[in-house]
């Protein structure tokens, strides 16, 4: 009874099914030379509770390919060439983790993430973001770590992130962000680290961002053309109300 299949760091180009190991746990063919997967290839594995194609060259992946592991809890598709995550989520209604980092997805819709509601944790980071369209994280009430950094995001709408009611960590660094609009912390009420450095920011209305996120201790500014003025007047409120600063002295 095989319940761990590990099939790392080979040269597979192509992964077909896994039906005839219907009690299969975890799968692991990262670090291969993947880049297609057949439309059934978890079909039968209803216990599959981890999946790992991270390093691939996935540029595409079957429309619900994933849909018959309903105990999926991770799904790490890091480091291919995925331009389109469209249907490709439906019915994980277990998944807790999802890293799709370092691909190329330069768009994302409503629907993308819908009725992932036990989702706790999401990697989106080194795509080719430049825009969350509102209602696009609107089922992610369990998430407590979002990471959107290093993609090409140049502004966020106020209420990009309703419903994170228990998000704790907002990883926004290495964006072109130039505002932030201060609202849109409103619903983040859990919130505890926010890293927003290297952005294009110039102000901040940190004393706001505080009041609606009475829980935040830690806050990353580096790399931000703030002046002399702008960093003091940050400090300033950081010490009252004891909050740590990351911000690197040149």
């Amino acid at each position: 009874m095989i319940k761990e299949m590990l099939i790392s760091n080979n040269l597979l180009t192509y992964f077909n099914s896994t039906s005839s190991s219907r009690y299969l746990q975890k799968l692991s063919l990262a670090n291969n030379n993947i880049s297609e997967l057949n439309i059934d290839c978890f079909k039968n594995v209803f216990l599959l509770r981890v999946i790992d194609l991270s390093n691939n060259s996935l540029q595409s992946v079957p429309y619900e390919a994933f849909n018959g592991p309903n105990s999926l809890n991770i799904l790490n598709l890091s480091q291919n060439n995925i331009a389109n995550i469209e249907h490709i989520l439906t019915g994980l209604h277990s998944l807790n983790v999802l890293n799709v980092s370092g691909n190329n997805i330069s768009a994302l819709s409503n629907d993308d993430f819908q009725n992932l509601t036990e989702l706790h944790i999401m990697d989106l980071s080194q795509n080719n973001l430049n825009f969350i369209p509102l209602g696009a994280l609107k089922d992610l009430s369990a998430l407590t770590e979002l990471n959107i950094s290093r993609n090409k995001i140049e502004y966020l709408e106020s209420g990009v992130f309703n419903n994170l009611i228990n998000l704790q960590m907002l990883d926004l660094s290495n964006n072109k962000i130039e505002n932030l609009q201060t609202h849109m912390f409103i619903p983040l009420i859990n919130l505890q680290i926010i890293d927003i450095k290297y952005n294009n920011l110039k102000s901040l209305r940190l004393s706001d961002i505080i009041n609606y996120c009475p829980r935040l201790v830690s806050l990353d500014i580096d790399g931000n053309p703030f002046s002399c003025k702008e960093v003091a007047s940050i400090i300033s409120v950081s010490i009252f109300r004891k909050l740590m600063i990351k911000k690197e002295t040149q």
